[in-house]
């Protein structure tokens, strides 16, 4: 039996208000030059019709899509009610589409094999039990279509922490971002029948982007 994600979720972040604020703010940096080069050379080939960003979060990615893939359909899902008020209004102004549907609790409601590219940017880390996502990202790509896993990757404590104190919630916080190597990632993603592409890491090891390709 799936349970909501919106009681982890609430206790890792507890203002989601300003943790949707800080995604806004930072999305340049997840999705600049580095983020399209790798869009560009591995996944825009084939990332027609439809594309699905899981756990889109405020949306910032999806106008980025409509201006790479203006005929695509694009959809972006979330279940988080802070971050759906700034999606819902950004998604209508490029003609994208939401989904309201929680990524952590079971399918979520479109049909197998709708997507050529789907897509989940720092949303592994947030669920209670992420190889679920990589499934999920399986059942929605048709055969031949790319994912594109873009998370946190494990690190040193000492690094993680860069100077801040060891609090309880720095604690759980290390826990969650720092649990799988990117070799785990392209594990999880292999285990479900994908084949790696490639792996970029980001940001001097803290992230890595793993793009794979569904099998049939």
């Amino acid at each position: 039996m799936h349970h909501s994600s919106l009681p982890h979720l609430e206790r890792h972040h507890r203002d989601f208000e300003a943790f949707r604020d800080t995604m806004i703010e930072t999305a340049v940096g997840r999705f600049g030059p580095i983020w399209w080069g790798v869009w560009d050379q591995l996944v825009r080939p084939v990332a027609a019709p439809t594309l699905v960003d899981l756990g889109t979060g405020p949306g910032m990615l999806l106008p980025q899509l409509r201006a790479r893939h203006p005929d695509a359909r694009i959809v972006g899902v979330e279940v988080q009610p802070a971050m759906l008020g700034h999606a819902r209004p950004l998604a209508a102004g490029c003609g994208a589409e939401i989904v309201e549907a929680d990524v952590g609790a079971g399918p979520v409601p479109l049909p197998d094999g709708v997507a050529d590219v789907v897509t989940a940017v720092h949303v592994l880390h947030e669920l209670e039990h992420p190889p679920s996502l990589v499934a999920e990202m399986r059942r929605l790509l048709a055969p031949g279509g790319v994912a594109v896993l873009y998370d946190w990757v494990k690190r040193p404590l000492a690094e993680y922490l860069d100077g801040a104190p060891l609090t309880p919630d720095t604690l759980q916080h290390f826990r969650e971002h720092c649990l799988f190597t990117p070799e785990d990632l392209e594990f999880l993603l292999r285990r479900e029948g994908f084949a790696i592409r490639e792996t970029i890491g980001r940001r001097g090891g803290r992230y890595a982007i793993v793009v794979a390709e569904r099998g049939a």
